[in-house]
């Protein structure tokens, strides 16, 4: 089925084949120059986290089409959406556009597999990053959660263990017998990351 004949149909029927958190959207208008119809294909990623880095309020992790087609603009009719979450900040994400003149399977491929990389790297990055906090907050978890006065470590331990399945951060783990902390995976919320490490005190 040639795209231009039915765009949505077209992008319906590649949809399933498409990289897992990459996104596709046909777009189509008409050109306010002489009536020419437009179209593309907008390629773009989920957003490799679930709160927003600014004011840490949750968000969507697939965000909207980034890009519409502005008929009364034919020297450049693909212009960006307003992404901006209620904070300020910009939530945008990697993207690729297509003309529909330059279509194909192979073309689409190509984008998705481009973006699929990206995300994966945006992922990880942001899970050394978050890993890396976990073990300061094992670090300083003397400082941030200090011992009762006359309290054993046992019980010290049996109290943080009690704290460390509600909330990430630091804790006891009763079955591993050692510190660690926890947070969610920035790239699935039902997923966690946990560090570890071992007492100073047996």
């Amino acid at each position: 089925m040639d795209f231009v004949d039915d765009p949505q149909v077209w992008v319906e029927q590649v949809r399933p084949t498409l990289p897992a958190h990459v996104n596709i959207e046909a777009l189509t208008a008409t050109s306010a120059y002489m009536a020419l119809p437009l179209a593309a294909v907008v390629l773009w990623t989920d957003r490799p986290y679930g709160e927003c880095p600014r004011c840490r309020q949750p968000v969507a992790r697939t965000g909207p089409c980034p890009l519409h087609l502005d008929g009364g603009n034919p020297d450049n009719p693909l212009e960006t959406v307003d992404l901006a979450h209620r904070c300020g900040a910009w939530l945008d994400t990697p993207d690729e556009a297509i003309d529909a003149e330059d279509l194909t399977p192979a073309r689409v491929r190509r984008a998705a597999q481009g973006l699929a990389h990206i995300w994966q790297e945006q992922v990880e990055e942001r899970r050394q990053r978050r890993r890396a906090r976990l073990r300061r907050e094992i670090a300083e978890l003397a400082r941030t959660h200090p011992r009762w006065e006359d309290e054993t470590v046992q019980e010290y331990r049996e109290r943080l263990a009690g704290e460390g399945f509600t909330e990430p951060g630091p804790y006891w783990d009763r079955e591993q017998h050692t510190w660690a902390a926890w947070d969610c995976d920035p790239a699935d919320d039902t997923e966690v990351l946990v560090e570890c490490q071992e007492p100073e005190d047996g």
